[in-house]
């Protein structure tokens, strides 16, 4: 999983573009982090993935934190996407 981040701050809130390199068939995805201070702690959530949310004690660490959450979360909701699938259908792109 890779990333590639652009920043636009406003106040203590920061909005944040960044790109998620697929390590199972290396698609790439981008979305939208919002990063806010509180406290001595960064939270960030991503609005198109809901559940995605990332803490850390720096902007950094919180937005690694987002990442793993969304790179885990379509993971997994690629694995319940083929449940029940039989395997000989799974090979092959579209």
């Amino acid at each position: 999983m890779g990333s590639d981040r652009q920043d636009c701050r406003h106040g203590r809130i920061a909005l944040h573009s960044f790109s998620i390199i697929d390590g199972v068939d290396n698609t790439h995805n981008e979305f939208t982090a919002i990063v806010e201070q509180d406290g001595e702690w960064w939270v960030g959530y991503c609005p198109e993935i809901p559940g995605a949310n990332g803490q850390g004690r720096t902007k950094e660490e919180c937005l690694s934190s987002l990442s793993e959450a969304i790179d885990l979360i379509l993971e997994d909701r690629r694995d319940d996407g083929l449940r029940g699938v039989p395997p000989g259908a799974r090979s092959g792109k579209w």
